[in-house]
């Protein structure tokens, strides 16, 4: 009887069942802390992790449309998920770049690149005026303004083209970043807080780099189907990571993260909202991307 309970104890404690017993670790990891007085959402991705794959998504009717988040999810089924780049808030047009599968399925015009080649990350910022190319990318999602840029916090918006006056305001914010240990942080504060205030929570967080990802009523963050972040608004695309292949290939085989997509695309895939148009001989352009408020 004693070797049966110990063998049952012991077999009970491989499973993760009881205190102190060490299961098998996820690479998509969601905690709740309190960074600099702030409640924060953290999801930590391993991408050391050859399993794990992070694409984009966008809204189920293509570009210039929006969707639910919750159904978005529920369409895509990523291990976790977080708001992608901003977009007009007339014509439902990113202002960012998109890669998905290595296919451009949108020209943006602002932003900085967070692109990936298997998972390599590199931090792209666009050079104004000019068409990026993205050839050695499997997915690209153009957002900003820089949090942290190699290792040093820096919050301009104006520098990199964004005009919007919501960037400067305090609103829920969302943010990706990446550690010196190769792990991606997805990061929302459903509290208002400038922008800042991000930059100096995704710094503690061992950020060497980080981008700010749309907010306000966009934020939004979820890990296997859960929504953490809940936000207000439909989102017309979405930041995905998957730690099963098989999940990824799927969505891909049935068009799922770009929908209704029948031949490769060409950008842009929708004519530009006239808030999106740059501004006569600047090379820096006004965007609505908040309504004030």
């Amino acid at each position: 009887m004693g070797v049966r309970r110990t063998v049952c104890l012991a077999g009970i404690m491989l499973l993760g069942l009881l205190p102190g017993a060490r299961a098998d670790r996820s690479s998509v990891v969601y905690e709740r802390k309190v960074i600099l007085g702030l409640p924060v959402n953290v999801i930590t991705v391993n991408l050391n992790d050859p399993d794990v794959c992070v694409t984009a998504a966008i809204a189920k009717g293509g570009i210039g449309t929006s969707e639910n988040f919750k159904s978005l999810i529920n369409r895509v089924h990523p291990a976790a998920a977080i708001t992608g780049t901003f977009f007009d808030t007339r014509s439902l047009v990113p202002v960012g770049d998109i890669v998905v599968a290595g296919q451009q399925v949108h020209q943006g015009m602002v932003g900085t690149g967070v692109a990936f080649a298997g998972n390599r990350i590199d931090f792209v910022p666009l050079r104004a005026g000019r068409k990026e190319d993205w050839a050695p990318y499997e997915m690209v999602l153009c957002a900003g303004p820089w949090l942290v840029k190699n290792g040093v916090r820096t919050v301009r918006p104006w520098a990199e083209g964004f005009r919007d006056a919501s960037l400067y305001a305090r609103r829920p914010r969302a943010a990706i970043g990446l550690t010196k240990y190769n792990k991606l942080l997805l990061v929302t504060i459903d509290r208002p807080v400038y922008y800042t205030h991000v930059s100096k929570v995704m710094k503690a967080l061992g950020a060497v780099n980080a981008l700010g990802m749309d907010g306000g009523s966009s934020t939004a963050l979820s890990i296997r189907g859960r929504i953490i972040s809940k936000p207000s608004r439909r989102l017309t695309n979405v930041l995905l990571v998957y730690d099963k292949p098989q999940a990824y290939e799927r969505a891909i085989a049935r068009n799922r993260l770009v929908p209704n997509l029948r031949r490769k695309p060409v950008a842009p895939l929708a004519p530009l909202g006239d808030a999106l148009h740059p501004p006569v001989n600047s090379p820096l352009m006004e965007v609505l991307i908040e309504p004030a408020g």
